[in-house]
């Protein structure tokens, strides 16, 4: 029972330690994005960074790598 005990402490997630996620990098595509009232890209690119937002546009450039959604049809709002 102690060795049970000490390998089930061992595997046990400190409790005050927070767990990073692992960071993927999107690529909102062919999405309408209102910016402001009444200021709309039609069909445009929101591209995030390690969870930011790092480009926002109709002509953004998605890099190798990055995970891509399109989202036709579907409106992101700021």
């Amino acid at each position: 029972f102690p060795a049970a005990l000490s390998t089930a402490a061992a595997q046990t997630v400190d409790p005050g330690r927070a767990v990073a996620a692992p960071q993927i990098d999107y690529a909102l595509t062919n999405v309408r994005i209102v910016t402001a009232p009444g200021k709309v890209i039609e069909r445009g690119t929101v591209l995030t960074r390690d969870g930011r937002i790092a480009a926002v546009g109709a002509n953004v450039s998605v890099p190798a790598g990055v995970e891509r959604l399109d989202l036709s049809g579907h409106s992101v709002y700021a």
